[in-house]
């Protein structure tokens, strides 16, 4: 049975400030390098570092983490770390406000309180060579004092563990594993050589200020970068793309939010053209991206328009457009359509009246910026419970009873269409349907144009709080595959 060493931390107050959920493990590395070289503590850095060296070394531990919620947040006012700005003006006898040295921070803080106070918030297991020494980690791991934030006070245990004690760790209620993975959430790990970068980082932190100025740029960057996936919970291969009109490219091309189902249309064409330039045979195009014949009718590409949301002038129009793979895709042909579409155009088909078949410029793509503050409606950092349809849910099946509408059926076609979509009936904790949107912006389920083929089946939006956080992005129904069945997450995700 292997054995690993296990780092168990705890929040004191409970929540967390850190960027990412869990905390990576390169952040906790630095904040055992930062409690041993606090005060007293420096005393025992000749028997600590070896312990550190040695976590450099190890593979990249799996994690298991309380689910954490957001919290409502707040901004506050903050340095923005521009005082060599003052310093020249008042060296050229010319009045700077120190007003113009501060900035609004937006705070939102994770509440990760467990059932039960003795249990340990996050759990980090590093699988260990046989007889590894690993004595002085307790001591390493008493030093620790804060974990994320200077305000996230937490202490941490350390200790060896088998797999038997990793499963009963998981199979705690309102807890997430965590595993590395060929493609996943990026985290950033420690690696050879990131201790003596981090204490480098700190030399320079130091002696940052000097006559010529303030040197801003002290942080280590010799840590490594690891995909995880949560256990349970397959994430999809993405690629995101704006969209631009095509003799500007810097303003905006939108479509109207009833007419998403065009913007896919677009990009499958688009796409099936990018992999016939890179060599990819027909039958692959067919049945990957168009989903026609052999496996394409249960495993292809789906083509997501996603409409502006969540903003206080949200309208609903689509601006922005997403690639989803098959979960269990290794990734290769969204990395690849990511850089070879971004910048591409768009094209529309026109009438042919039996002709050879015609296209027409449309618009151009552009790669998604990380700023953008709609995708993160859809591509939520941290999986989440509550989802609202964007785009309505269309059933596979007619939902009346001797001519009569029916609640059952109703409900049990909603349940099949997320089973078929890869959700459980019982991961689904609450659900709510209706014809009127959720969503400012967006319109009701009727309004939606989709073709003829699919326009007879009844079609609703949808509200569900899953009983785990789910992974994104969230696709149901017969639709989905044009963006039609469309889920996102609620900035405010309620109790």
């Amino acid at each position: 049975m292997s054995q690993h060493l296990c780092i168990a931390a705890t929040f004191l107050a409970g929540r967390y400030h850190g960027k990412e959920w869990p905390p990576s493990p390169a952040r906790l590395f630095q904040a055992l390098v930062a409690g041993a070289k606090t005060g007293v503590y420096r005393q025992q850095w000749p028997v600590i570092e070896p312990v550190l060296r040695a976590l450099e070394q190890l593979p990249p531990p799996e994690i298991v983490a309380r689910d954490a919620n957001r919290l409502s947040g707040y901004r506050i006012s903050v340095p923005n770390n521009d005082t060599d700005r003052a310093a020249k003006e008042w060296a050229a006898g010319r009045e700077f406000h120190a007003s113009g040295l501060r900035t609004m921070k937006e705070v939102q803080p994770r509440e990760v309180n467990c059932s039960c106070a003795a249990k340990p918030h996050v759990y980090y297991f590093w699988k260990l060579p046989a007889h590894a020494e690993v004595a002085a980690s307790r001591q390493l791991t008493s030093f620790l004092h804060t974990l994320g934030w200077g305000i996230d006070m937490a202490y941490a245990d350390s200790f060896l563990a088998d797999d038997l004690y990793i499963q009963t760790v998981v199979a705690q209620g309102g807890y997430s594993q965590y595993v590395p993975a060929l493609r996943g959430t990026l985290r950033s790990i420690p690696v050879t050589g990131y201790l003596d970068d981090l204490c480098s980082a700190y030399e320079r932190y130091c002696h940052r200020q000097s006559s010529s100025g303030v040197d801003a740029f002290t942080r280590a960057t010799n840590y490594g970068q690891q995909p995880y996936r949560r256990v349970g919970a397959a994430i999809p291969p993405v690629a995101t793309f704006l969209l631009r009109q095509l003799d500007n490219t810097g303003a905006w091309f939108s479509v109207p939010w009833a007419f998403s189902m065009r913007v896919a249309a677009w990009m499958r064409h688009a796409v099936a053209e990018a992999l016939r330039e890179e060599g990819y045979n027909e039958t692959e195009i067919n049945e990957y991206v168009l989903g026609h014949g052999g496996d394409g009718h249960r495993r292809h590409m789906s083509f997501v328009p996603l409409p502006s949301i969540g903003g206080p002038h949200a309208d609903g129009a689509v601006r922005r457009v997403m690639l989803v793979e098959p979960a269990d895709a290794d990734g290769s042909i969204s990395e690849l359509l990511q850089w070879k579409l971004a910048p591409s155009v768009l094209h529309r088909l026109l009438e042919s009246n039996g002709g050879p078949r015609r296209t027409a410029p449309v618009c151009s793509l552009a790669e998604a910026s990380r700023n953008d503050p709609v995708v993160p409606n859809y591509l939520p950092s941290a999986p989440r419970r509550l989802w609202h349809s964007v785009t309505p849910v269309i059933l596979h099946g007619h939902n009346s009873l001797r001519g009569k509408f029916s609640l059952r059926k109703t409900e049990e076609l909603l349940y099949q269409a997320f089973e078929e979509s890869g959700h459980s009936r019982p991961s689904i904790g609450e659900m709510q349907f209706q014809p009127a949107p959720f969503w400012p912006g967006t319109e009701g389920a009727l309004a939606m144009r989709v073709p003829e083929h699919l326009r007879k089946w009844p079609r609703y939006h949808v509200a569900l709080r899953f009983r785990q956080p789910v992974a994104r992005p969230v696709l149901i129904g017969i639709g989905r595959h044009y963006g039609i069945g469309l889920f996102a997450a609620p900035t405010n995700q309620g109790g």
